[in-house]
Formats: C-alpha cells, sequence, structure tokens
C-alpha cells in the first residue's frame, strides 16, 4: 500500500465552502470533475457537528466538534454522507475523512457524559494544555484507557461506514498510546486505511516540550503506524523566502533535505501541501505563472503523494474563510493552467512512482531547487525548478551534457556546456 501511495493525489475538500449550496449532495454534482483532474484521494475537511459556545464566526469551526458521531446538519444528513461514500468509491476515488481527537467543542457530548475524559488546568478548569485555542477544551489521554477505546470505537464506527483513510488534526499532541491502540483495530476493518498525520510546526513541538509537554516527533509519528505526515518540519522556512523572496531561507530550506533524509525511516512518506486550509494561496505571494507553475510542479515531484487544496487547479486566490459560509469558485479559466496541473497528476500517478527509492536535494544555484529522484532501477529524473520571477542562466556540473525529456511538456532539452536556461519547471530525463 504504502508504494501505491507515491502515485496518490490527495484533493482537499472544504465541504461548506466548495459549492454554492455547501452541502454532500452538491459536492456528489462535482465529482465527476474532481476525477478528471486525475485525483485518487478526497480528503474531507471535518464533517461532524460543531458545538454553539465560544463559536467562532457565525457557523463555527469544523474543529470544534459537538459529537462525533453526528453529522453537520448544514452539509446533509448521515445518509448523504452514505450516498457521497458510494458515489466517490464508484469513481474508484478514497474518501478520507479529517478527525479531531486532540480536543472537542466547549458544549459537547462527551463533555457531559465524560468529564473525566478532559484536561483541566492548576485551578481545576477545563482548558487548554497549549494554545489560544478559545472554542475548545483539550481532551487528556494519559493513563485513560476508557477514552482511548471511545475514541478508537469512533474510528471504527467510521471505517465501517466506509471512510478509507484519516487525517489527524495536531497528530503530534495525542498520545502514541491511543495509536497503538487503535490503529491495529482499525487495519482489521481494513487493512490499506490510510493514516495521514498533521505533524505540528517544530518551533511548536519544540515549545510544547520546553513547557513539560508531550509532543510526538516525525520518527515517533511513523513508529506509532502513520503512513503519511504533513512536511511541516521545514515548511515555515519555505514560507519565509515566499514572503520575503530571500534565498537565504531558500539554502535554509535546501539543507533540511540532508537531515530528515537520514533521521526519518528509509520508507517515510510525506505530503508537501503547497496550499491548504491553513496555508495562504500561492496568488498571495506571487501571480507571476511560470513561478506558481514551477512551485507546483516542485511538490508534485517530490517522493511523496501530491496533494491540491480545492481550487488550487484553477488559480484560485481566496483562501475560504474557515468560520463562515465563503464560497470558492472552481471555474476554469487558464485552460493551458488547469491542462498542466493535470498533467502533474497524471504524472504522479506514473507507475515510475512506484519505484521511487529517494528525492535528494541538489546545489545548483541560489536561486534554483534541484531535486533528483532516484530509483530501484538506477535511472533518475532531475527536476529543475526555478524559484525566482526571472528566467535564469543555470551552469553546474550537474548539468551533464546531452539530450533529455522533459517530461512535462514531453519537448527534448539539450544541455551543453553544463549550461541550460531555466523558466518553467523542467523533469529531465537523460536519453542519450
Amino acid at each position: 500500500m504504502k508504494s501505491k501511495l507515491k502515485t496518490y493525489t490527495f484533493y482537499q475538500v472544504y465541504t461548506r465552502n466548495y459549492t454554492e449550496e455547501g452541502t454532500f449532495k452538491a459536492l456528489i454534482q462535482k465529482l465527476d470533475y474532481i476525477k478528471s483532474i486525475g485525483v485518487k484521494v478526497i480528503q474531507l475537511l471535518p464533517i461532524n457537528e460543531i458545538g454553539v459556545v465560544a463559536r467562532k464566526g457565525k457557523l463555527g469551526s469544523p474543529y470544534a466538534i459537538k459529537n462525533y458521531y453526528e453529522i453537520n446538519h448544514e452539509l446533509g444528513n448521515l445518509d448523504d454522507f452514505k450516498d457521497l461514500i458510494r458515489e466517490i468509491h464508484n469513481r474508484d476515488m478514497l474518501v478520507m475523512m479529517d478527525v479531531v481527537f486532540n480536543h472537542t467543542s466547549r458544549d459537547s457530548l462527551l463533555l457531559k457524559e465524560h468529564p473525566e475524559f478532559f484536561y483541566k488546568d492548576k485551578n481545576g478548569n477545563f482548558s487548554n494544555k497549549f494554545g489560544d485555542w478559545a472554542d475548545v477544551y483539550d481532551l487528556n489521554y494519559t493513563n485513560n484507557l476508557p477514552l482511548i477505546d471511545y475514541i478508537t470505537n469512533v474510528l471504527e464506527y467510521y471505517t465501517n461506514l466506509g471512510v478509507d483513510g484519516y487525517r489527524f488534526d495536531v497528530a503530534s499532541l495525542i498520545s502514541s498510546e491511543f495509536y497503538k491502540y487503535a490503529f491495529p483495530k482499525i487495519k482489521k476493518i481494513n487493512k490499506n486505511t490510510i493514516f495521514l498525520a498533521e505533524a505540528v510546526d517544530p518551533r511548536f513541538a519544540n515549545f510544547i516540550r520546553s513547557n513539560s509537554g508531550n509532543c510526538l516527533s516525525d520518527s515517533e509519528l511513523y513508529e506509532v503506524g502513520f503512513d503519511l505526515l504533513y512536511r511541516y518540519s521545514n515548511y515555515f522556512i519555505f514560507q519565509e523566502f515566499l514572503k520575503t523572496k530571500d534565498t537565504k531561507y531558500l539554502d535554509y530550506y535546501k539543507n533540511t533535505f540532508v537531515y530528515e533524509n537520514v533521521s526519518l525511516p528509509k520508507d517515510a512518506l510525506k505530503i508537501d501541501t503547497l496550499e491548504n486550509h491553513d496555508i495562504p494561496r500561492i496568488a498571495s505571494f506571487t501571480n507571476y505563472d511560470p513561478l506558481r507553475m514551477n512551485l507546483n510542479a516542485y511538490i508534485f515531484f517530490l517522493k511523496g503523494p501530491g496533494f491540491l487544496y480545492g481550487g488550487q487547479e484553477t488559480k484560485e486566490y481566496k483562501l475560504p474563510n474557515l468560520f463562515d459560509k465563503d464560497d470558492i469558485s472552481t471555474k476554469i479559466l487558464d485552460n493551458n493552467y488547469f491542462n498542466f496541473i493535470k498533467r502533474l497528476v497524471e504524472l504522479k500517478n506514473d507507475k515510475l512512482n512506484l519505484d521511487l527509492i529517494q528525492s535528494d536535494s541538489l546545489d545548483v544555484d541560489k536561486n534554483i531547487l534541484a531535486i533528483k529522484n532516484t530509483y530501484e532501477n538506477n535511472k533518475e529524473i532531475l527536476g529543475l525548478f526555478n524559484m525566482s520571477e526571472n528566467p535564469i542562466i543555470v551552469k553546474s556540473e550537474i548539468l551533464v551534457d546531452g539530450t533529455y525529456k522533459n517530461l512535462i511538456t514531453d519537448e527534448k532539452i539539450i544541455i551543453h556546456d553544463n549550461t541550460l536556461k531555466l523558466s518553467a519547471p523542467l523533469y529531465l530525463k537523460k536519453l542519450r
């Protein structure tokens, strides 16, 4: 299964704001469109009933869940959700739920029925261990098998409904005991269940640990059974580069890959999310199409699965409000760009990626991200991505003279005198 994951593309959908109606029924009408992109996994933001107490915005945060067993009525009912699962499966796609097990809303059913499941501060008040999340209270998994069993039952319930995978919100903050207990039980129901962790920003992790808190490292998350992690370990550095265009941050970012390749399990997979519900749209950093294309091509070239946030494929500029009705558009205004994204998804789905062993960062130019993908059959493909808003002439020993095929466009590229002019992204496979 892990080998296949390298060929998948995940498509994140915020049901409330993905269509005008904001319902499961309306989302079903969009499945053929999503399928046409080449997507394999539809990742839904939380779909459960939202709390009212201390609610953020008019409709509340989907991450402040009142009842794990109730569907948010604004999206539809249980039968509608079952219909959505069935229709996704009918199109040979998988459905992933975003689950929020670190905390609940402040008026949750669980708080009323089992107050002993919750964390209390030194004054004996329900609270959060870390973070200023005003609409939720934290669960406390420490020596709490009844809570672990309860949450495991929630996963079993949705797995039996046909859910294929789970994205765990702030997964690093939940105890390893829970994962070790729950994951084997879920695998007995569906051995191919996908477990994706939102591993927290290392600065936040360091803050938690320095305040005597529990925060699982990326390695520990793999050890307890996660198949995939968001690559948040270094994204904050990359984001600083996008904000400032200062290449020192790009240099820092490149160096993190060396450490990551030796500190994580050899078969570890990460998802790079260029956009998601927590990350600004690319348009907030640049509207220069060649750079936008290089950014997308880069994240799709790395060893892990591909990832799109709904609307990323149509250059949607709006990051929808998490707490209110705030529709996005998936109207295709630029067919060339849309087809470019489809091509990246197609290449990610290529059987060649099944044999992909490792992605290594190379030093070519301060404005260039150069990645060498190595395969089991000793083949290599070089990815070159211009992170500036100007064409660059690159000269490097890494650019071995010869004739290459750019897999993105199928055009032939000739490298002479170790020199190449780089504007659009390149996936270079040597021909001779």
